[in-house]
């Protein structure tokens, strides 16, 4: 299948009796996973407000995800994880009903994050569930041999074109995507700045912690662009020559970088195994220290072209990856069959 036939096909009729649970603020992985697939979102999310709401905000959402699922009666439930608690409600109504219960797995539901602590209950609630998605072989064998079955699924389709681009004006331009995550090696970029004055870096998000103290004293080619909505992250994204993604943890898919890739545009990535399997073309990959950042941005200055050609394969890898990935998720939920190993 060629990549305009794959964008063709990524908006599927409504798959009746199918919900996507999400107790995130954002998250266009499960947004994308249940529109790629044609479930029915079902968000339940409430901030924190001060250390005594952790009881009072789980406790409204899983009986408002009780309560949706009452209503609408599903037949197949998928939950994103972290946070497992998330997964609880929904485990009750398949064990009461009969539902088929699947789960997607981030990283964080396992490694790096203080649901990592609570990692058996993951396991207790994967073992229980059809299927758990995970986005690569290692999370795959801690599920499998905490008695789960497993489907990977390194990312899913994003928006193929942004509604507007942003247009950075002349020069070249990278663009920083920072949660300002303890796993996200920040200094490297600004010291990398500062050495590559011919490169304008622009960072998302709003800095926090030590970041903030950190950019007094930026490079004059280091902009913020602060918190974007949905449209003008894509128009950024588009708009940049190469896309930086970041981590200095093992085993992390890095969404803003698929997410760029499904636009056509070269990234930096960290160098670790799972990026570069899944970012093998139009990409560039950096040992997460700044004199090698510099190196790749000079790189992807000298090879650009090359790269947003390798870009456009990619996208075309992922499409066709998506399709397959689809029909198994959809065969093994649909007709009970085993799932593959490998998506």
């Amino acid at each position: 299948m060629d990549a305009v036939s794959a964008v063709n096909e990524l908006e599927p009729p409504p798959r009746a009796g199918w919900v996507f649970i999400d107790w995130s603020a954002h998250c266009s992985r499960s947004e994308n996973f249940a529109k790629r697939m044609g479930m029915r979102f079902m968000r339940r999310h409430r901030p924190f407000q001060g250390p005594l709401s952790f009881v009072t905000k789980y406790a409204y959402q899983a009986l408002g995800t009780s309560w949706d699922l009452l209503r609408t009666r599903p037949r197949v439930v998928w939950c994103m994880s972290p946070t497992p608690l998330a997964v609880l409600p929904a485990l009750v109504y398949c064990e009461l009903t009969g539902a088929k219960l699947a789960i997607d797995a981030h990283t964080g539901a396992f490694e790096g994050t203080p649901w990592a602590k609570i990692r058996g209950l993951q396991l207790f609630l994967s073992r229980h569930a059809e299927v758990t998605a995970v986005t690569n072989s290692h999370l795959q064998e801690i599920v499998e041999h905490g008695g789960g079955r497993t489907l990977i699924v390194p990312d899913i389709p994003t928006e193929q074109r942004a509604p507007k681009v942003r247009d950075f004006g002349p020069g070249f331009h990278a663009l920083y995507v920072a949660s300002y995550s303890a796993d996200e090696p920040f200094e490297i970029v600004l010291e990398a700045a500062r050495r590559s004055p011919d490169v304008t870096i622009w960072l998302t998000g709003r800095p926090k912690g030590k970041a903030k103290t950190l950019l007094e004293t930026a490079p004059p080619n280091i902009k913020q662009l602060g918190f974007l909505s949905r449209e003008e992250y894509l128009g950024a994204l588009a708009g940049a020559q190469v896309v930086l993604a970041l981590t200095t943890r093992d085993h992390t898919m890095q969404r803003a970088a698929y997410e760029a890739a499904y636009l056509g545009v070269p990234v930096i990535v960290s160098d670790w195994q799972i990026l570069r399997q899944n970012f093998d073309r139009g990409s560039l990959w950096v040992n997460n220290t700044a004199e090698d950042l510099v190196r790749c941005l000079a790189e992807a200055r000298a090879r650009h072209s090359t790269l947003v050609a390798g870009a456009l394969e990619l996208k075309a890898s992922k499409l066709e990856r998506w399709q397959r990935t689809r029909e198994r998720v959809i065969s093994m939920l649909e007709a009970g069959s085993a799932p593959s190993k490998e998506a």
